[in-house]
């Protein structure tokens, strides 16, 4: 990171504290101001994120705690230091904001001296932290991007694809006869080489996004986002000839009396379900097949654009029919290998009243899912083939089909719910211990959390407001968690449904306890302090017969 990067974002509602860290802070570090959490978001997901947040703890629109969880729960966000600075002293608080991933936690009213000796003594770690893994990702030989950076920068670029729809290229380079150079000019004379030609390699890359890594030995990988077949056959013919013009001298090899390459150049738009990996894979047969025909060559990979099942179901499908036509509109606008020169008589091609009305079924079908119950991860792909579905569309024509298969309603609302989507009752009588677990659930997911301080209190908050789950202390000193339960089986409280999943927790991990708990009608027990992975497991166990739609009508019996 540059010196400049190394900036500060102060979130407080409150102006007169974010002015007092201004004044402190600010002759030494660049500074922003959030005065909520939705805004603090908004800047560290940003183009220019901040190294470190200085962030309250509460705040109206989203709190602290909230705010942390979801930066260490991005990609992009997640390395972000966070310092809580509040008014909130208790011991509990602070475990609470350590555990999400805060580096240190500063209680109100500040110390001068002491923020500045905090804020600096983590500044010169994440200096130190970059540094080393710079580093770490430098091939020593080449000064060239390791293997280890290739694959990070592969996995994001993949990800960033399969969003945009557009394609990514993958370059593989390899020195040929790599091994007669070394046996017989020496080592010394092998790093050379790999060292001019590295750099002859990089030079031909101009963007920023652009990388070149040191995959092993005599190999090099170049990544290119957001280029086409065209564009990579482009780039990798440029490659060739800067190595080539070095002219450094092998009278060993076969493909010239000169140090040359071979280049496998493939080219992808990623499909949800595929891998990064088939992209290296279809770079190196290219690579392969270079070699084969007498290396100091570009050789272009034949398959398919679209990556994963949609793709192989092309490759089986005779090009002169319909679903093949779609393909290269669907590829990039480069000119794409023809097709072999064996197949000289074309099949005949599929009336278009035979593949229009299946193919509008998958489009409107695919928009339709949008509309279902889906977790984070489901949308992100049901919106790239959403994309794809709108590139059908402008191909093609509206699409629509007079009438869709009717949808079963009961199938709808038996569809699994995501945990942002489930409302939790958490009853306990200790403000730290209920801190802490909806710090816990939030780490899970479980974003609406009602609290209840008593079995009372929870009693006539059922009666109230539908829950999916309740998360109940066995002891309290109104009513206790057993009593409460009770009277929720029986009827007693109104409440829409006393089916309703309850949860017990204690502070014994005993057989006995367990068993109290399921006399009352507990679901399950938890001992505490509670263990996230077991908190978990007994959340999703005890939520999966739910329906997605809450049961307010139920009968009671």
């Amino acid at each position: 990171m540059k010196e400049t990067d190394y900036s500060i974002l102060i979130v407080d509602d409150e102006p007169a504290n974010a002015r007092l860290l201004e004044r402190v802070l600010g002759d030494s570090y660049p500074l922003r101001v959030a005065q909520g959490g939705t805004e603090a978001l908004e800047i560290a997901g940003g183009e220019h994120p901040p190294a470190l947040i200085l962030l309250d703890v509460m705040m109206p629109d989203i709190d602290g705690f909230e705010v942390c969880r979801r930066l260490k729960a991005e990609e992009r966000t997640k390395d972000i230091m966070v310092i809580f600075v509040t008014a909130m002293g208790d011991s509990a608080a602070e475990e609470v904001g350590l555990n999400l991933g805060a580096v240190d936690y500063i209680t109100k009213p500040i110390s001068v001296p002491i923020v500045r000796a905090r804020v600096r003594n983590h500044m010169n770690v994440r200096r130190k932290a970059d540094m080393l893994e710079a580093m770490s990702y430098i091939d020593s030989l080449t000064h060239t991007h390791n293997r280890r950076r290739l694959d990070k920068a592969l996995e994001i670029e993949w990800q960033r694809a399969q969003r945009s729809g557009r394609p990514l290229a993958l370059i593989m380079i390899d020195f040929d006869h790599f091994k007669a150079l070394n046996d017989h000019y020496g080592h010394g004379t092998g790093d050379i080489c790999l060292q001019q030609g590295a750099n002859a390699l990089a030079t031909v890359l101009k963007r920023p996004g652009d990388l070149l890594a040191r995959y092993g030995g005599e190999e090099f990988v170049a990544l290119l986002p957001d280029t086409d077949l065209q564009g990579a056959r482009l780039i990798a013919e440029q490659m060739r000839e800067a190595v080539k013009a070095l002219a450094l001298r092998h009278d060993y090899s076969s493909a010239a009396p000169h140090v040359t390459v071979s280049l496998g150049v493939a080219t992808m738009v990623p499909e949800p379900s595929a891998q990064a990996s088939e992209l290296l894979e279809r770079a190196d047969r290219a690579l392969n097949q270079a070699k084969s025909e007498g290396r100091d060559r570009v050789v272009i990979d034949a398959s398919p654009m679209l990556a994963g099942p949609i793709a192989r179901h092309a490759e089986q499908t005779p090009e002169a029919s319909a679903p093949a036509r779609v393909l290269p509109h669907l590829r990039s606008s480069a000119a794409l290998p023809s097709a072999p020169e064996e197949r000289t008589a074309p099949e005949p091609a599929a009336p278009e009243a035979e593949w229009r009305a299946p193919l509008a079924l998958i489009v409107n079908t695919v928009e339709r899912l949008l509309d279902s119950a889906l977790s984070d991860a489901q949308r992100v792909h049901v919106q790239a083939l959403k994309a794809a579905a709108n590139r059908l569309r402008a191909l093609h024509g509206d699409l629509e089909l007079d009438a869709l298969p009717p949808t079963d309603a009961g199938d709808a609302r038996q569809a699994p719910v995501s945990a942002a989507e489930r409302r939790l009752l958490l009853v306990e009588d200790d403000r730290a211990n209920q801190m802490v677990i909806q710090a816990m659930l939030r780490k899970l997911g479980y974003c609406q959390v009602d609290t209840a301080a008593s079995g009372r209190e929870a009693l006539a908050q059922l009666a109230q407001q539908p829950y999916d789950l309740i998360l109940m202390d066995c002891h309290m000193p109104d009513l206790d968690g057993l009593e409460a339960t009770r009277r929720l089986r029986e009827g007693e409280c109104k409440a829409p449904d006393t089916r309703i999943p309850v949860i017990g927790m204690g502070a014994f991990d005993s057989g006995a306890e367990r068993d109290d708990c399921l006399i009352a009608g507990m679901n399950d027990y938890l001992a505490k302090p509670l263990d996230l992975k077991q908190l978990a497991e007994t959340l999703e166990q005890a939520l999966e017969p739910l329906p997605a739609t809450r049961l307010k009508d139920s009968d009671p019996g």
